[in-house]
């Protein structure tokens, strides 16, 4: 018993002590002022019980406690009694107590507690004198640090001095710039007659860790060598105490700029050349840790190859730190990889995962979240064997409910799409947090969908989720992960596809409509099996079949629209190899670009192309020219009628052409300078079933040209 009940003493005394100092010195030494003033101290000693030397708790009078601690009374600690000089001080109100930084010495004439060194190690003071016989003088101040007080005020004398009617009260220590010390000294014991006074309390230390900024990561993660980027960096306690923050990234400086929220701020990279460079985020005297590193490394030159991959592909994700393609084949249950050493690709073992049905890449890219039908998943990258781990379950698994799709949002969330294979109906969709394994139901019924689908943007600032198999179409959500909250946009789909630029500029759903951030329409695409946006948003790589043909169609999303509100044409790529066996019947074609769009992945159930979209060989040049002129398909030649130049267009086919009266213009067909030779020539491949002849100025306005087939 006596073991129980020194343990919950202890317990007690340690849990309180800050906060038993602050009392203790603020009450004591408004008391004994009183009690000086009012020549009360006869009355005032006679009126405590004894404590200190004594620990038994037979008697209500001797109670336990240590001197300068707490008193106990019926077995709990007393804030309102305090022991000194074996007396249980029962304190009254509060004085006026200092509440700023290093107190001097208490108890007679002893010297100015030192408010020790300052910065992050703050050493304790020096203890004063004791005091003389006779009354005590009043300590002087210890003065804190010019940057951060000292940990400890300077400790008062240990006796009073024999005879004193009245200890010395410690005085208050001027407070350091910008924050004081921890607290202040503890004040001297009065002798025979006198009782000793009290130290005062000091001021909040400096840069406590706990409340500086910390950094958890940082979207998009993986930036091009001098190119200036947009950076969101995702973390906590980003506004406490500072209304604006500077990001550091290696040593460069950015800002100050304002916080978009406690837990984001959006900032502009400059120009940095390839390396590693550390993310964190420095508030009013305060640098915070961080977990995020910037990763600053040049995309890959890619020539065009056809990689033998004869089954059906979900997901492509290129992770670009380790320049691997990762694809989801569900049919085989494997997570499919293909390597890029510099010169050539290599078809990596996959990583075999049972019932998988999605991935998605952390927002530091070093671990690859997996969704199997029953649990998620964690997969560390880079380091050696593959091992996923489990951390949580299918929370419901009625009619066959499963986790169906992973979409990544910036703040380490990731927004999970709940399917059912043996029912119809809506589900919720959850939120999975990697920082605690925890899975959330997203609230009813705005986080609920039927048959539902998601994407979003690589930089993890928006999420858009739909339904399908509804009359009528439902709208189309928007998930922010700055706030968790779920909207309702105003267009309605019965969603089939969704693509995303890299902040979400650009958004095309049914691989048709191009949409604004905020989901207002801005243009169409010609229909095609496949539409990518862009990551720079600017333009959308589109692949479409006709026949035993396929193609690359890149199209430019800030272009003026044409006829149907289509966004133009920049380029037609003949691909060489159709990525799906003939056949086949319907087959979903996958899309993935590389970091700086140079080259986009097309995936079918035979090959997953790699095409390089900025090579002359594969249809580069500018493409389509802007405001053409539509000639009639049956007509074989033209007349310009000026010495500007012109742009013109027919659906008619040819292999040669001829030119008259040229004067020195240039020529080029479908974005490919061409000759007029009139004998037989191999041009760019038309756009959208149009040839395109851009011609340059020239001397003669009665210049003309003609095409044929020979």
């Amino acid at each position: 018993m006596l073991g129980v009940s020194h343990a919950r003493e202890s317990a007690c005394t340690n849990r309180h002590s800050v906060n038993a100092r602050v009392r203790r010195s603020a009450h004591t030494k408004g008391a004994l002022g009183t009690l000086r003033r009012a020549g009360l101290l006869a009355l005032w000693l006679a009126s405590v019980s004894s404590c200190g030397a004594r620990v038994s708790t037979d008697s209500e009078n001797s109670p336990p406690g240590t001197e300068g601690g707490q008193c106990r009374l019926d077995g709990a600690c007393d804030a309102e009694l305090v022991c000194l000089s074996r007396r249980c001080v029962k304190l009254p109100a509060p004085g006026d107590a200092s509440s700023h930084a290093g107190a001097g010495p208490t108890a007679g004439a002893g010297d100015a507690g030192d408010a020790g060194k300052g910065g992050q190690e703050r050493g304790p003071g020096s203890a004063g004198d004791a005091g003389a016989s006779g009354s005590a003088e009043e300590g002087e101040a210890g003065a804190g640090d010019a940057s951060f007080g000292g940990t400890n005020a300077g400790t008062g004398g240990t006796n009073a001095g024999t005879g004193g009617t009245n200890a010395g009260t410690s005085g208050a220590g001027a407070s350091g710039s910008p924050t004081g010390g921890t607290h202040g000294g503890v004040g001297g014991v009065g002798g025979v007659g006198g009782v000793g006074g009290v130290g005062g309390v000091g001021g909040i230390g400096g840069c406590v860790a706990a409340l500086a900024p910390q950094v958890q990561f940082i979207a998009p993660y993986v930036a091009l060598p001098n190119r200036a980027s947009s950076l969101i960096v995702r973390g906590a306690a980003f506004k406490t105490g500072a209304s604006l923050v500077t990001v550091n990234i290696g040593g460069t400086r950015v800002g100050p700029v304002a916080a978009d929220s406690d837990t984001q701020v959006t900032v502009l990279v400059p120009p940095m050349p390839a390396g590693r460079y550390p993310v964190s985020v420095e508030g009013e005297g305060c640098s915070g840790g961080t977990d995020a590193e910037l990763l600053v490394q040049p995309a890959p030159v890619l020539q065009y190859r056809a990689i033998s991959a004869p089954s059906v592909r979900g997901r492509l994700i290129w992770d670009a730190e380790r320049q691997i393609l990762y694809a989801v084949n569900r049919t085989d249950q494997e997570i499919e990889r293909y390597q890029y050493d510099g010169s050539s690709w290599a078809t990596l073992a996959p990583y075999v995962v049972p019932d998988l049905t999605d991935i998605a890449l952390a927002p530091s890219g070093r671990s690859l979240i997996i969704s199997t039908r029953g649990a998620i998943l964690e997969a560390q990258l880079g380091k050696g064997t593959f091992v996923p781990v489990q951390r949580t379950v299918n929370p419901d698994s009625f009619c066959g409910g499963y986790f169906d799709q992973l979409t990544m949002a910036n703040d380490g969330t990731v927004f999970v799409i709940f399917d059912l294979a043996q029912c119809s109906g809506f589900t919720p969709s959850y939120l999975y947090d990697m920082r605690d394994h925890s899975l959330t139901k997203n609230p009813y019924f705005a986080g609920y969908l039927y048959n539902g689908l998601a994407g979003g943007s690589l930089d993890g600032s928006r999420i858009y989720a739909g339904s399908n198999g509804l009359s009528p179409a439902q709208q189309v959500k928007i998930f922010n992960p700055l706030t968790h909250e779920i909207v309702d946009a105003s267009p309605s789909y019965n969603l089939g596809a969704v693509s995303v630029s890299s902040n979400a500029s650009r958004v095309i759903l049914q691989n048709v409509d191009v949409y604004s951030r905020t989901l207002s329409l801005t243009g169409h695409l010609l229909p095609n099996a496949s539409a990518l946006a862009s990551l720079d948003s600017s333009r959308a790589f589109v692949f479409g079949e006709t026949g035993a043909e396929s193609q690359l169609i890149v199209r430019d999303l800030n272009g003026a629209l044409g006829a149907g509100a289509v966004y133009p044409a920049l380029k037609a790529i003949d691909l060489p190899d159709p990525p799906s066996s003939s056949g086949s019947g319907p087959v979903s074609v996958g899309l993935a670009s590389i970091q700086d769009d140079s080259a986009v992945f097309v995936s079918g159930n035979r090959y997953i192309l790699v095409v390089p979209v900025t090579d002359p060989a594969y249809g580069g040049g500018s493409g389509a020219c802007a405001n053409p002129v539509d000639i009639p398909s049956n007509a074989t030649d033209y007349s310009l009628g000026t010495t500007d130049g012109a742009c013109v267009r027919t659906k008619a086919t040819f292999n040669s052409l001829v030119c008259t009266n040229w004067g020195g213009r240039t020529l080029k067909v479908n974005g490919v300078t061409a000759q007029c030779t009139a004998s037989k020539s191999t041009f760019a491949p038309a756009i959208d079933g149009y040839n395109y002849f851009e011609i340059g100025a020239g001397l003669y306005s009665y210049a003309a040209f003609a095409w044929f087939t020979s």
